[in-house]
């Protein structure tokens, strides 16, 4: 079972002749990898080293262990003479009497279950070692800087060029289709380089066997490298080599992905809802931003088929991936319009989703009353193209018939999560007329539905189509509200244009609030508070409120389990 890596190199830590001290140590690295053939990275390993005499399976004369630190590539550097000794000593090693072999043993987990990686022969010694343990004088004139002395089999001394030594640097500039890398010679090898780059390919381990390369001089030190051509979306592997006449190494892989091709958004568009005179709901959702940040999207409508981002009449709805809901106001009725979802990209690029055909509602007069399931009569007022009514709901069924629970007890009420309803105060002889029944969220939003047939509780958007057609919330409370003694205390800026007719009618609290006990009755002729239809979350639902001291409309969730008022709008 292989526990080690093929590449382990012998070389020199010293290439200057020293007679007068003897250094003792050779370097030695090596890459590991583990059992199922991964790389070892940044991990402790143990390594076992022995000097063998006479052959590779000769008599143990030096054996120590080390303990290393692998690198991001799997790489060990150590020194041989340098490790925790085992057996012998490497001073007493006669390196001229005989042939000596290096067995090499490793642990990848860092522990001492060693197995062999192999053999291999010395082919050259410090000579500083050599000379130490021989008995006749050997006199070798000084190398150069990189070569490595080699002893021959006539027993002499002669000092040889070795591999460069070059490290990769970090890749930057990274774009779809290129790169900068570059790297850094540390020796030439004690002869001359001939050619250094970097080579590059999707596969790991390029060679300068590869087209894929650059060329960029031949000096020691460091250098620069521009790597083109290369495809978006894909991961590269790259590595700098440096060659002298002696053959060509490389330095440390670094892996690298280019950047995405800007493409333009996928953007689907929502099938269009809640449509209605002037109104529609619709919206879209970004399912890929095209390779760059999505940095607006919406819905873009017009009365021809192909609406553009040029176009005015358009939502702003967020910025991102994802779903997201738009809501288009100021629409003619009985007009056909063609919507469709758009995303814009930090690329300057913009998707659209397919055009959607709607048709907003004809408008049809307001009847002067309607009828609920128990026969009472309400009268209706047209405001802009909505049909309301003029008075709060006091229906005891739902539209199929069944009961809506009358609750009086407070804390009874307060639990509740179906629809039930009461009077102010339970008292129906007092508040029943003109402020009708208070109902919790749950009655006034059940599907089997509280208002007459082709009526319905209004959502939150189409309260907000009220508000803005009376001039915003920040006046339209003044024109809903009811004049007269229809509040108390002044009942400020009143003016019941809009022919709403709000009452003051209170609300009834649900669980119990600071300042409150459950299933409170409180702020008759203070407040008018009515529900929409839409939830919020739980437990909240949107909700819409009159006041007597301004003229304002507030919007803003409230807890479900509340009792408020209840007004139907025409579908």
């Amino acid at each position: 079972m292989r526990k080690i890596g093929v590449l382990g190199t012998l070389s020199l830590l010293c290439v200057n002749l020293i007679l007068a001290q003897t250094p003792n140590l050779m370097s030695y690295q090596a890459v590991i990898w583990d059992a199922s053939g991964n790389l070892v990275s940044d991990k402790m390993v143990s390594i076992k080293l022995s000097i063998l005499q006479g052959s590779p399976t000769g008599i143990v004369v030096y054996s120590e262990t080390h303990k290393p630190q692998t690198n991001s590539n799997g790489l060990v550097s150590l020194m041989i003479g340098g490790g925790t000794n085992a057996s012998g000593k490497i001073l007493d090693i006669n390196w001229g009497n005989g042939s000596f072999f290096l067995k090499t043993e490793t642990d990848p987990t860092g522990g001492s279950n060693f197995n062999i990686l192999g053999t291999t022969q010395f082919i050259s010694v410090p000579y500083s070692i050599f000379s130490g343990k021989t008995e006749s004088l050997v006199t070798v004139n000084p190398g150069i800087p990189g070569q490595v002395l080699m002893l021959e089999k006539d027993g002499k001394m002669k000092w040889i060029g070795d591999y460069p030594t070059i490290t990769t640097n970090a890749v930057t500039s990274i774009s779809q289709t290129s790169a900068t890398s570059g790297g850094s010679i540390i020796s030439d090898g004690g002869l001359p380089v001939v050619s250094q780059g970097v080579v590059w390919s999707t596969s790991p381990i390029p060679t300068v066997s590869l087209p894929t390369k650059t060329t960029d001089g031949s000096e020691i030190g460091s250098f620069s490298s521009n790597i083109t051509g290369l495809s978006p979306n894909t991961s590269y592997y790259v590595r700098a080599y440096a060659t002298n006449s002696v053959g060509t190494s490389y330095g440390n892989e670094v892996s690298f992905k280019t950047l995405i091709l800007p493409v333009p958004p996928t953007v689907i568009t929502t099938s269009s809802t809640d449509i209605y005179y002037t109104t529609i709901t619709s919206g879209g959702n970004v399912t890929f931003n095209g390779g760059s940040d999505v940095l607006a999207r919406g819905v873009i409508w017009s009365k021809t088929d192909v609406p553009t981002i040029t176009l005015t009449t358009k939502t702003l709805n967020g910025i991102g991936n994802g779903s997201f809901i738009s809501y288009l106001f100021g629409l003619t009725p009985n007009t056909t319009y063609y919507i469709r979802a758009y995303a814009i990209n930090s690329a300057g690029l913009t998707g659209y989703g397919k055009v959607d055909t709607i048709k907003t509602r004809a408008w049809e007069n307001c009847p002067s009353t309607i009828k609920d399931i128990d026969n009472n009569v309400y009268n209706v007022v047209a405001i802009g193209f909505q049909c309301w009514t003029k008075e709060n709901m006091k229906v005891s069924k739902y539209s199929n018939g069944d009961e809506i629970p009358i609750i009086i007890n407070g804390v009874s009420w307060a639990s509740l999560t179906t629809g039930s309803r009461c009077w102010y105060l339970n008292d129906s002889v007092t508040y029943e007329n003109p402020y009708g029944n208070l109902y919790n969220w749950y009655a006034a939003s059940d599907p089997r539905g509280i208002c007459p047939t082709g009526w319905h509780v209004p959502t939150d958007s189409e309260w907000t189509t009220l508000t803005d057609y009376l001039g915003g919330e920040g006046i339209a409370g003044g024109k809903m509200k009811a004049t007269g003694n229809a509040y108390e205390e002044g009942n400020i800026g009143a003016s019941n244009s809009s022919g709403f007719t709000g009452y003051g009618g209170g609300f009834r609290e649900g669980i119990q609030e600071p300042g409150y006990f459950d299933g409170q009755f409180d702020r008759i002729k203070l407040y008018a508070r009515f529900w929409s239809s839409s939830s919020y979350n739980n437990p909240w639902a949107w909700s819409q409120a009159l006041y007597y001291y301004n003229q304002t409309i507030g919007r803003g969730p409230e807890k479900k389990g509340r009792g408020f008022s209840v007004r139907c709008l025409r579908d």
